[in-house]
């Protein structure tokens, strides 16, 4: 069975993106998880497609980032009306008091 080495964060920085596809070319990393409201994110396509047998999947990110729906559309998610929670803690603490709904999260 083949070792599996995914790298997170594709798409969030240039230096993240060029590791990834760097250590993709030398063997060493398997897959990515592209984050699609990370700055960077066009820059990490452009090297998934010059690298296409780098697997890529979605990197959810439902804490301290900016959300690619409208915030008002996932107004649980963004309580300050514009972006993610700033802590995995406050996020947890919410959900477990039921303040975030399941379907902003599906969607």
């Amino acid at each position: 069975m083949p070792l599996i080495v995914n790298a997170d964060d594709f798409g969030l920085t240039p230096g993240i993106n060029r590791s990834i596809a760097e250590l993709h070319r030398a063997g060493v990393l398997s897959s990515a998880t592209l984050m699609a409201t990370g700055a960077f994110f066009d820059d990490a396509v452009t090297l998934a497609h010059a690298n296409p047998a780098l697997e890529v999947g979605c990197h959810i990110l439902l804490v301290d980032g900016t959300p690619a729906l409208p915030p008002e559309q996932i107004s649980t998610l963004c309580p300050n009306g514009q972006t993610f929670r700033p802590s995995l803690t406050r996020f947890v603490a919410d959900l477990f008091a039921f303040r975030i709904r399941a379907s902003e999260i599906i969607a």
